[in-house]
């Protein structure tokens, strides 16, 4: 008889403890529906001083890489540094992969914004990181034809100055950059200036480079 009370009781107990804590997320969600739907507004208002407020009073709920995305993306696309920053102090893993299949990184140099790049390495955003297509943030400068983030990023990328055909990562790269249009002269001319490149290796990409094309 003693057991079947003490089981209730358990039972009861953690039936109250899941209903608690179901209730608090709800509230919890609510709480932060609002939060951002006051972002939103200070931002679309241009009220820098409420919107850093919100921002203080977001931080707390330890927001997931998908809420966070969200927020990231709406104020990186429109390209305003002041309340981008604001939206990275609040990311606590900079260098996971998203949903998207990107980093943080990798959705910044697609924008183009030099300065949040700048920002999200002094966070520690690592540009050696790849994404889920096997490319790293330097890759998308390439792709972009953003020769001022390809000169940045090169610096920033782990990458031996002296080339040697061995570097699976080094190939991809230089192939990307003879596949590209834009800057693409600019691009090659700068990374053999910076780097050690054997001339015949060389040929011997732009042949097979040109073999794909």
């Amino acid at each position: 008889m003693k057991k079947s009370v003490i089981f209730v009781i358990l039972l009861l107990f953690g039936f109250t403890s899941f209903s608690l804590k179901a209730d608090n997320k709800t509230s919890c969600n609510k709480e932060l529906s609002v939060l951002e739907e006051k972002l939103v507004q200070h931002y679309k208002q241009d009220n820098f001083a409420a919107f850093q407020d919100v921002i203080s009073c977001i931080k707390p709920f330890n927001l997931p890489d998908k809420k966070h995305l969200r927020l990231f993306i709406l104020y990186v696309v429109d390209e305003k540094f002041d309340y981008s920053t604001q939206i990275i102090n609040l990311i606590n893993n900079i260098n996971n992969i998203l949903p998207t299949g990107d980093t943080y990184l990798h959705i910044v140099t697609e924008s183009e914004s030099l300065e949040l790049v700048k920002v999200l390495i002094d966070k520690g955003a690592d540009p050696d990181n790849y994404c889920d297509w096997k490319l790293k943030p330097l890759d998308v400068a390439v792709d972009q034809g953003n020769l001022e983030l390809f000169k940045y990023l090169l610096k920033k990328t782990d990458m031996d100055k002296r080339v040697r055909p061995d570097q699976p990562y080094v190939e991809s790269l230089l192939l990307n950059i003879l596949d590209t249009e834009k800057n693409q002269k600019e691009m090659l001319e700068h990374f053999l200036a910076n780097h050690h490149l054997d001339p015949e290796y060389l040929n011997k990409l732009k042949l097979k480079s040109q073999q794909k094309g």
